[in-house]
């Protein structure tokens, strides 16, 4: 579901980026706050808070964001909360992200596995798919608890399943396909 005023958001800061020529800053530092922002729930719900007056949560987010570069960005930030839209934020990074990386012919995925994977992993896995498709893959990680083990990638309609599952199948496959020398005495 598209959500239109996060939407409006992102395509305002996407503005900003091309702007000042920064399109691969900007995505990078949003990345980055989009984890954060992920790592610590409670800090949305703070900045969305009505037990909160506007000059506090402005307060907390000169505090926290003191060090980010893109003043555009934290002026966003700072926006969103005053409009009372706080909890918008993540859906107008992932608009952004998606927004970014189709200008960038950046295509976006999905790598699925039994646990969240290590940023390390996550990288092997995305240069093993870049030189598979060949072309720029964004994986991001979701768990699928139906998966016995490794990994299984979505991009677009393309599907490179390395799970332990599939694993399995093949070789009752190949075991079926064979027959079974039987030793009798």
């Amino acid at each position: 579901m598209i959500d239109e005023i996060a939407s409006k958001y992102a395509s305002a800061l996407l503005a900003v980026a091309r702007e000042e020529n920064a399109l691969n800053i900007y995505l990078n530092e949003i990345k980055n706050v989009r984890a954060a922002l992920l790592n610590n729930e409670q800090f949305i719900y703070i900045l969305a808070s009505y037990k909160l007056d506007d000059e506090k949560k402005m307060k907390i987010i000169d505090d926290v964001f003191k060090d980010l570069s893109l003043l555009p960005l934290k002026k966003l930030i700072l926006v969103t909360t005053k409009n009372g839209r706080a909890r918008k934020l993540i859906y107008i990074f992932d608009d952004f992200i998606h927004q970014a990386h189709l200008i960038l012919g950046i295509r976006e995925g999905y790598i699925y596995s039994t646990y969240p994977l290590s940023e390390e992993s996550q990288n092997k896995i995305k240069q093993y798919v870049n030189k598979q498709l060949g072309y720029k893959v964004y994986l991001s990680n979701r768990i699928d608890t139906s998966l016995i083990g490794g990994f299984k990638v979505v991009c677009g309609d393309h599907i490179i399943d390395m799970s332990i599952k599939r694993q399995l199948k093949n070789l009752k496959k190949s075991l079926h396909g064979k027959e079974i020398a039987t030793y009798e005495n």
